[in-house]
């Protein structure tokens, strides 16, 4: 992610907030499935996920939700992810990053090139509107 930080307009709180929390989600279905005592180190995973998802949350409410999502046994017995599985959840995830990713890409892509016609034709002389 972080060379990503660095292009100019990219939304890196955006992007952080949606790589979290399906990171998050993932691993409340991963506890949901371990086996009585056997998920310390998963929830000191959630833990760390959720001091990372704070900061990048659009709100406060946002945040509050995901944490109420810990006192659910399962991720689906809540009804905003009653349907939600990790493999559809990843697959929306990168388009939805993807698209960010391509359309700051493409203005990088269309400023270089705009760049270049403009020096181009003070080298040459060439004045165009």
């Amino acid at each position: 992610m972080q060379p990503l930080g660095s292009v100019d307009g990219f939304d890196m709180v955006r992007f952080r907030y949606a790589v979290c929390r399906h990171k998050y989600l993932e691993l409340l279905c991963v506890r949901a499935d371990a086996a009585p005592g056997c998920d310390a180190g998963a929830v000191d995973e959630v833990v760390r996920c959720l001091n990372d998802l704070e900061p990048v949350c659009p709100t406060h409410d946002d945040y509050n939700r995901l944490c109420l999502l810990l006192t659910t046994s399962r991720l689906a017995d809540h009804p905003e992810y009653a349907g939600w599985n990790p493999s559809s959840a990843r697959v929306q995830v990168f388009q939805l990053e993807f698209s960010l990713v391509l359309s700051r890409i493409y203005n990088y892509v269309l400023k270089l090139i705009l760049h270049r016609k403009t020096f181009l034709n003070t080298k040459t002389g060439i004045h165009q509107k």
